[in-house]
C-alpha cells in the first residue's frame, strides 16, 4: 500500500513540476519580491513539488523495506 501512495506521489511532483515550474531564474529575496504572481506561485509550487518527491522517495524506501522483511520471495515462479 506504501508503495502504491508513493507512486502517486511522485506522480503528482512530476506533473506540478512540469505544469507550473518552468524556467523560474528568481536568484535573490528583491527579484521574488518584483515578479510577477504568477512566478511566485510557480516557485512555490516548484518548492512543494521537491518536498512531495522527498516525502515519496522516502515512503517508497519504507514500504520495499517493510515488504522485503516480510517476504523472502514474491511467490512468482
Amino acid at each position: 500500500m506504501q508503495g502504491l501512495a508513493a507512486a502517486i506521489l511522485l506522480v503528482c511532483a512530476h506533473a506540478i513540476a512540469h505544469l507550473l515550474g518552468r524556467c523560474i531564474c528568481i536568484w535573490s529575496t528583491q527579484q521574488y519580491q518584483t515578479a510577477t504572481a504568477n512566478k511566485q506561485l510557480a516557485l512555490a509550487f516548484l518548492i512543494f513539488s521537491w518536498i512531495v518527491l522527498g516525502v515519496a522517495f522516502s515512503m517508497l524506501i519504507i514500504g520495499t523495506l517493510a515488504n522485503s522483511r516480510s517476504r523472502k520471495s514474491c511467490g512468482i515462479k
